[in-house]
């Protein structure tokens, strides 16, 4: 899979990660796991790995470079990350550590600027996980801890 990836890195110029979550990792390992018992063999070996890969680059990765992946859990499209980036971005800028601001402020202040309502709640959503946001009073308020 790296190897795909170092190729398209050294078209585009720019260093990315492999694109592949958990889940399709998971599936990989099953995959394998099937082949090799299709095989009568009680373990996975490294053909059954490239056999897996394969198919996974065929079903998945290809599709993910034409975009038609965007929306699926661990792709999103360059536009999409733009806007992302953009909005976490003037959401730090304006609001800063240590404020309280209505999630529903937050958001319709947002789709009032023709961002997607699921980008904004993407990028809060990151930062809850980060820890960079805190809720409060029933997940109403947010309150910006970093």
């Amino acid at each position: 899979m790296r190897n795909g990836t170092s190729i398209y890195e050294r078209e585009i110029g720019k260093k990315t990660a492999i694109p592949i979550t958990i889940r399709q990792l998971e599936a990989l390992i099953r995959i394998a796991e099937s082949l090799a018992k299709m095989r009568l063999s009680p373990f996975a070996d490294e053909t059954d790995v490239d056999e897996a890969l394969r198919l996974f680059h065929v079903s998945t990765l290809s599709s993910a470079g034409s975009g038609n992946l965007a929306g699926i859990e661990g792709f999103t499209t360059r536009e999409d990350q733009l806007e992302i980036a953009h909005i976490e971005k003037q959401i730090r800028r304006r609001f800063v550590i240590g404020s309280q601001v209505s999630e529903h402020a937050i958001v319709q202040d947002f789709i009032q600027q023709n961002y997607s309502e699921r980008a904004i709640y993407k990028v809060l959503h990151a930062m809850v996980r980060r820890g960079d946001v805190q809720y409060r009073m029933q997940r109403k308020v947010l309150i910006r801890v970093r």
